[in-house]
């Protein structure tokens, strides 16, 4: 996917770029979808392809065998994040904003919903690992 290419080159493209002779820094959500894909298969290597909503999040979340694909992805299609994969994202940008891991809440109660055909244990654990991942990321650009 696009973000698979851009996470390997940015840092090359961007080296050197500065404003006022101060160097510029990426957020590196690229960084973290290379490392989630490399850590983390289970995240998905397929990439579902889609033409409608996938907003596993929503109320009366897909459950069919191809939306749980949309759901436990990263990617929503070549070039889109999916929920897991938006997340990821969000991570990144509050810990490179705030200087604080993104939260993940409880089993009883995540930071974010539930896609209906995860139980709330293994989204909890979803929501851990790519806290985890977008830290990674984080200090990988620091």
């Amino acid at each position: 996917p696009v973000y698979r290419t851009w996470a390997r080159k940015t840092p090359l493209l961007v080296s050197g770029i500065t404003k006022d002779n101060v160097p510029m820094k990426v957020i590196p959500v690229g960084t973290a979808f290379y490392l989630a894909d490399e850590m983390y298969p289970e995240f998905g290597e397929t990439l579902p392809t889609t033409t409608g909503d996938t907003n596993a999040g929503q109320q009366g979340g897909a459950s069919t065998d191809e939306n749980f694909a949309r759901e436990t992805s990263l990617w929503r299609d070549g070039n889109h994040a999916s929920y897991y994969g938006c997340y990821l994202a969000d991570a990144v940008w509050f810990e490179c904003l705030t200087g604080r891991m993104a939260p993940v809440g409880s089993e009883t109660n995540p930071a974010v919903p539930a896609p209906a055909s995860i139980s709330p244990e293994e989204h909890f654990a979803k929501l851990e690992k790519l806290r985890d991942i977008a830290h990674s990321a984080v200090l990988s650009e620091r």
